[in-house]
This record gives C-alpha cells, structure tokens and sequence, in this order.
C-alpha cells in the first residue's frame, strides 16, 4: 500500500493474514512437541504448504475459480 495504490488492504485482510500466520505457527509448535524428530521436517513441510495454498487461494484464487 505504500508503493501502489492498486493494493487496497482493509483491517480484515490484516486480522485474516495474522490469524493464518498464527495457526500455522502454533500447528508446527504442536504438532513439533507430539512426533518423533526425524519426521518433523516432512510435517513442517507440509505445514507450509497448506499455508501457501490457503493464501494462494484468499489472495487471488490460484488454483480454483469460484468466483466465476
């Protein structure tokens, strides 16, 4: 929003991305302390990548096209 005005970010987009960040954040932690070492790269990987998906798909529907 300070380098263009084609970004028009409202307090909802701020709360969303903060909710998003926070879940996958706390999910790794959680999920970090209950399985063995070895295993914990794959599911932080995996982690992330639903993070990336869900925010593809709120940012701009990537991969789908509900909208129309």
């Amino acid at each position: 929003m300070q380098l263009t005005s084609a970004v028009n970010w409202s307090i909802s987009d701020f709360a969303l991305m903060g909710v998003l960040l926070f879940t996958a954040g706390l999910g790794c932690v959680l999920v970090a302390r209950k399985i063995a070492p070895r295993r914990r790269l794959l599911v932080g990987a995996m982690i992330s990548a639903v993070f990336v998906y869900v925010w593809a798909e709120l940012a701009d529907d990537v991969f789908t096209n509900l909208g129309s």
